[in-house]
């Protein structure tokens, strides 16, 4: 737990986002810039967007991507060093009940 709120710690002091950019039909895209580019780096601006894409989503169902995670050069956030945007496009999915949908 102490090692997961460091690691949150650090991809805010490190990041921009994640930001909701809304789309056609009932999607969204949501984006973070990050420039920690280690592995770690990156699976944590990944479970940014899906945490962001879930709290867009509360009321609504469950964030669901459409399976295309984009990563693009960005502009630095400090100094140099090499900056990433990561960005995904997520529905909110109606939550089924499925043991009610049994006859």
């Amino acid at each position: 737990m102490v090692i997961e709120l460091i690691s949150s710690a650090v991809l805010v002091l490190a990041s921009i986002g994640p930001t909701i950019e809304q789309l056609d039909e009932g999607k969204f895209r949501v984006k973070v810039v990050f420039d920690d580019t280690s592995p770690r780096g990156h699976v944590s601006a990944q479970v940014a967007l899906a945490r962001k894409a879930q709290q867009e989503c509360r009321g609504r169902g469950n964030a669901v991507s459409e399976g295309m995670l984009h990563v693009n050069d960005a502009a630095p956030i400090r100094g140099s060093r090499k900056a990433l945007e990561l960005s995904e496009v997520y529905l909110c999915a109606e939550v089924w009940d499925q043991p009610a949908r049994r006859p």
